[in-house]
């Protein structure tokens, strides 16, 4: 696995982890806080209910009004329950009256209560005979809101609201359990993420090492095919070295991406593979192709599709063997495809494929000098060639003579199938 796969690699596996943590603490705050309320509103509830069994049959023993009765059970259930403040409703949600706290401490609280009041506090009357509960915190002390039903034969006939402060102590054990809990699944995600992470490590590590055995292989297959059929056309296989590393330099030099290039590479090897269905009576005649001779070697485009058809892999080659023998101008084939109708990869072949042609050594003719070559190339320029295709090579064989056409045999493959390498070990 290289350094940039790796490096990958650990910047998801960190991102993973982050939200593993992000969510689970996210659900051990969201969870233990609604069971902590859940918990607190049981008990309230409870307390409640005992208050409403009361109420009912004082009202149903005595003869007190409903409103003086309503004030002393309410009076009761603050000094029961240590309630803030309370404020009683009618069946009508009209206020009857409200209770102030008795204590420094209780009438403190409620002041900062009620300088918070439109932030803090609900004011929804319950739709059926189930308490409404409102959790709030000020200045590090959590409160309860709660909005509850009277009612005498399931017969409502008024509302109590309330603001009781929860149980510091309660509270404290709360958080200390939350503080435990989020420790756990910390430690327990970075645990498990330790343990995990170099097992796909090197999991992935062997299938990359398989995928670039895979590749290589691939690689190996169609270099051999290509030198073959270049060493019937040429006597030599160092054709379809040149064109592939010419490809890739002009390529390199107007920034195409490495996809494109990994499609030349494919193209450039595999460019002249419908030659193997080409007679050598054709493909070898020293002097000019008749008429039927040129219609006959023209096939070869076709043929290569058809022998590379079906061959997932080097589908992104039909590009190059399918249009590199287009003219720019339209009179090429086997389409007759003009201008940028014609795939750049096949646009940038046919410039580097005509330029090797022309400076190599072939059964029916000498190598051109550098300077023929040159000027041939400027000739075919907007009829053969794209004209921007011409110019950035040109001004490559002029930067790069040395570096390029001079090489041996030995540097030139070593450099090639280190451009390879590049372009595909990295999948």
């Amino acid at each position: 696995m290289n350094r940039t796969i790796l490096r990958s690699f650990v910047l998801r596996a960190s991102f993973a982890t982050l939200i593993l943590l992000i969510f689970g603490v996210w659900g051990a705050v969201y969870f233990m806080q609604r069971d902590f309320e859940k918990t607190l509103g049981g008990h309230l509830e409870e307390q409640l209910k005992i208050l409403k069994i009361e109420y009912s049959y004082s009202l149903k023993q005595h003869y007190q009004e409903k409103s003086e009765l309503m004030r002393q059970n309410a009076q009761a259930l603050m000094n029961k329950m240590d309630f803030i403040h309370l404020e009683v409703y009618d069946e009508n949600h009209e206020e009857l009256f409200d209770l102030s706290p008795q204590t420094q401490k209780a009438k403190a609280l409620d002041d900062l209560i009620q300088q918070n009041h439109d932030r803090v506090l609900l004011h929804t009357f319950p739709k059926d005979t189930r308490p409404v509960y409102n959790f709030f915190s000020l200045q590090e002390h959590l409160f309860i809101q709660v909005f509850f039903p009277l009612a005498v034969n399931n017969h409502k006939i008024g509302y109590i609201e309330g603001v009781l402060l929860i149980n510091p102590l309660s509270v404290k054990q709360f958080k200390n359990s939350l503080m435990m809990t989020i420790a756990t699944i910390c430690i327990s995600t970075l645990l498990l993420s330790l343990i995990i992470f170099p097992l796909i490590v090197l999991a992935y590590r062997q299938l990359s090492q398989k995928h670039s055995a895979l590749i290589n292989s691939n690689i190996q297959t169609i270099r051999s095919l290509g030198n073959a059929i270049a060493q019937r056309d040429s006597d030599t296989d160092e054709h379809n070295y040149r064109v592939t590393l010419y490809s890739i330099a002009l390529a390199e030099r107007i920034h195409l991406p490495r996809e494109t290039i990994q499609k030349l590479i494919k193209g450039a090897f595999l460019h002249d593979v419908g030659k193997i269905g080409i007679a050598d009576a054709i493909l070898l005649k020293p002097g000019k192709l008749t008429d039927e001779e040129f219609n006959r070697m023209q096939e070869h485009v076709t043929k290569g599709i058809e022998i590379v058809h079906g061959i997932e892999w080097l589908d992104e080659a039909k590009e190059v063997i399918l249009y590199h023998h287009e003219k720019f101008d339209g009179s090429g084939y086997a389409h007759g495809l003009k201008g940028e109708e014609i795939p750049l990869a096949a646009r940038i072949f046919a410039v580097v494929d005509v330029f090797d042609a022309l400076t190599s050594k072939r059964p029916y003719k000498e190598p051109y000098p550098l300077e023929k070559a040159v000027a041939i190339l400027r000739e075919g320029s907007g009829k053969h060639f794209d004209p921007m295709i011409v110019e950035e090579f040109l001004m490559l064989i002029s930067l790069s003579y040395e570096t390029m056409l001079l090489m041996d045999s030995t540097h030139f493959k070593a450099k090639l199938y280190e451009k390879i390498a590049f372009y595909f070990d990295e999948d």
